[in-house]
């Protein structure tokens, strides 16, 4: 549970030693003693450490197996809301927020909510928005019908506390307001996510707004800085799925983060990102105007000759990339200590390739999506050769091949063996038929055991993350590969071998199945094209968490 540390009652109760009940603006315990309460301290700052309460809390709510139409479990404890806000704080700070995370492939944010939340003074709203993410994650874990859009007083407080210090007057706290800004945005998320429906942008705008309005050296923290790159990368996420550029007027923000945060991979993927986003727009323009054009009436032969050049730019970049990756990051062919499991592991031709940990497999995830939006655009313009006086040695079909594959290759290291729903008890005593291939359940070692998870951690993260993880790959290649309307239809979908897009989609829906998402709120979209797009569109804000 969180602890709050020692008591902020005023001083009089204090130096009485009773118990203070803190009202405004004096406490009773003085008004009732005929004593003027002398207040309390104007700072309040929060102290906090955690203490895993998941397994108790889910005992004693009688949380179990799937129960879809139990009530929701903040109603289980009338009277003592702040207590399960409590405990559903904790339950998203130790199984989401830290378990499992590396500040080598980190994207921003999760590492800087406890760090925000302790330097900041007990009025502030992140402690609210950090609870109200715990609230909605407790109850989609535990299966509730209307775990997103269950009561949740928590981000109603947020909200109001956000409001408030934003109309204070008082000198905006950067790092705080943003963070609390980027919560809720989450909280929208998992929302539109579990709802299957697109998520909104409101609280994102919101961050932009803020980062314009305030000087760079308003956040001068590690952990602040970090969530600067967390912005980054929602901005070339949002860019790239809405075939938009990166506003150029936040470059100059992004630009300063080298040098004031140890770079790391997932930080130089993000710079990548940012060409592959121009690169995308770029080619979209070209392909509403150049096919109209004829041979005699073209303005587009420089266009099409920069856009090339382009390509050649992020080709060098992501090899570079690739090759300054630490060496235990890439992926291992997984091969198995024991007999299989049952059920079986479901692989794409019989392999399996893992990764030190699912944060990982998601930022090479994110490289390939990169790697399959440019062959795509390569592909295109070979078959139709607009690049025949550019075009140099380029094989995208091999390349589009390769990286579809190793994007099936991950599926089995998110999913497992798993089949059936997930719920919450699986985080605190989790099932022992349910195999999650990693390291440290192979044969032999490829990688030194410094670089490998402990299986028990290992475990709680895959469960935690591993289905979440795996929306990306799977709604892009089916966006990608299944059925198109429009200029590049043909060439695109035959380049995947005979049945890839079948397997492809058979997990996209066995992970709806984990997360009950065939139960979808709205209705479930019957094809899997249709499945991918609406998961696609709740992601449109989310990066790898």
């Amino acid at each position: 549970m969180v602890n709050l540390g020692r008591s902020w009652g005023c001083s009089m109760c204090k130096k009485r030693r009773i118990k203070c009940d803190e009202q405004e603006p004096g406490c009773k315990r003085c008004t009732k003693s005929g004593l003027t309460c002398p207040g309390y301290d104007s700072e309040k700052v929060l102290k906090i450490r955690f203490k895993d309460e998941t397994a108790l809390v889910t005992h004693r709510a009688g949380f179990g197996p799937p129960r879809v139409n139990s009530p929701v479990p903040a109603a289980r404890f009338q009277g003592v809301q702040e207590d399960f806000e409590t405990k559903a704080f904790n339950f998203f700070i130790l199984n989401f927020a830290t378990a499992g995370r590396d500040k080598v492939s980190s994207r921003g944010l999760w590492e800087a909510v406890a760090p925000t939340i302790q330097d900041c003074s007990a009025s502030s709203p992140v402690a609210d928005a950090a609870t109200a993410v715990g609230v909605i994650l407790f109850n989609i874990w535990h299966l509730h019908r209307d775990g997103p859009n269950a009561l949740n007083p928590a981000f109603n407080r947020a909200v109001r506390g956000l409001r408030q210090r934003l109309g204070s007057g008082d000198p905006i706290n950067g790092p705080e307001i943003l963070i609390t800004i980027l919560l809720l945005q989450f909280h929208e998320n998992l929302s539109a996510v579990f709802g299957l429906r697109p998520a909104s942008r409101m609280h994102y705008n919101g961050a932009l707004a803020l980062i314009r309005s305030l000087p760079i050296e308003s956040f001068s923290t590690v952990a602040s800085r970090g969530l600067l790159l967390n912005v980054l990368n929602i901005e070339v996420s949002l860019a790239i799925r809405e075939c938009q550029p990166v506003d150029p007027e936040l470059i100059p923000w992004f630009a300063s983060l080298p040098y004031t945060l140890p770079t790391n991979p997932a930080m130089e993927l993000s710079w990548i990102g940012i060409s592959v986003a121009n690169i995308q727009h770029r080619f979209e323009r070209l392909l509403q105007d150049h096919p109209h054009c004829t041979t005699r009436q073209c303005s587009h032969s420089s266009e099409i000759a920069a856009l090339y050049d382009n390509i050649l730019d992020y080709q060098t970049a992501s090899a570079k990339w690739l090759n300054n990756v630490p060496e235990h990051w890439p992926p291992t062919k997984w091969k198995p200590s024991a007999v299989s499991p049952d059920p079986p592991i479901l692989m794409y031709q019989g392999t399996c390739e893992v990764y030190p940990s699912v944060q990982v497999a998601s930022v090479f995830n994110t490289y390939r999506g990169y790697q399959l939006i440019i062959n795509k655009i390569l592909s295109i313009v070979q078959t139709h050769s607009w690049l025949e006086p550019h075009i140099g040695p380029q094989d995208p079909r091999a390349t589009i091949q390769s990286v579809v594959d190793h994007m099936c290759y991950s599926i089995p290291f998110y999913l497992g063996n798993r089949v059936g729903v997930q719920y919450i008890t699986d985080l605190t005593t989790p099932n022992a038929k349910d195999i999650y291939p990693a390291y440290h359940n192979m044969k032999d070692l490829p990688i030194a055991k410094e670089h490998v998870l402990r299986e028990e951690l290992h475990r709680k993260h895959v469960i935690a993350y591993g289905a979440w993880h795996s929306m990306y790959p799977l709604s892009m290649l089916i966006t990608l590969f299944g059925k198109h309307s429009g200029y590049d239809c043909d060439c695109i979908t035959r380049m995947i071998r005979p049945g890839q897009l079948a397997w492809i989609e058979s997990q996209l829906f066995r992970m709806m199945k984990i997360y009950a998402l065939d139960r979808g709120v709205g209705g479930t979209p019957e094809t899997p094209e249709e499945c991918a797009q609406a998961v696609r569109r709740a992601l449109r804000l989310m990066v790898g968490s």
